[in-house]
């Protein structure tokens, strides 16, 4: 538990622990005058302030430091997830010439990512190391189809099936999933 003498009733904070080489667990604790202490906050945890968002609380009321340090956090585990994924499959990227100038990571709403084909630029949202990696890997291949076919047509898809097998059960699976 955090150990702050100045603590009063109602404070919190955040600890992160390293668990990995690139990863980390957050957990959020909250001051309490009932207890005289630190109590670690779960799902149960009422509070018009705070939110919980998969693995971490988000706090809406403080300054953006917390959500800033939470999309840090989400923008290094894609960043990580989606390189180990690229560089597992380069030879078979680089087979059918699908290597990107840059690979961006960003916060977004409602989409996985997108490709400007022109520049062979490819962003994805910050949110995709909350989903299963396979999920991850038919993004990643579906916007580097983009780089060699920027619509959706017939040969796109059928680039991607080489790429991402069964990417339609993929595809129907993801969308249950929230971003």
């Amino acid at each position: 538990y955090p150990n702050f003498g100045d603590a009063r009733n109602g404070d919190v904070c955040i600890v992160r622990k390293v668990i990995g080489e690139g990863h980390w667990e957050y957990t959020a604790y909250a001051y309490s005058n009932d207890v005289g202490g630190w109590i670690a906050m779960d799902g149960n945890y009422r509070a018009d302030n705070v939110y919980f968002d998969d693995a971490l609380y988000v706090f809406s009321n403080c300054d953006n430091q917390v959500v800033k340090l939470i999309d840090e956090f989400y923008q290094h585990e894609t960043s990580f997830l989606i390189q180990k994924l690229y560089e597992e499959n380069y030879n078979l990227f680089s087979k059918y010439k699908l290597i990107p100038k840059s690979i961006g990571y960003k916060k977004m709403k409602g989409k996985w990512g997108y490709c400007n084909a022109s520049s062979k630029e490819i962003v994805l949202n910050i949110s995709l190391s909350k989903l299963n990696e396979i999920f991850c890997y038919y993004v990643l291949c579906h916007e580097l189809c983009h780089i060699k076919y920027p619509n959706h047509g017939k040969e796109f898809h059928s680039l991607l099936e080489v790429l991402c097998p069964n990417h339609q059960k993929i595809k129907l699976l993801a969308k249950d999933k929230r971003l």
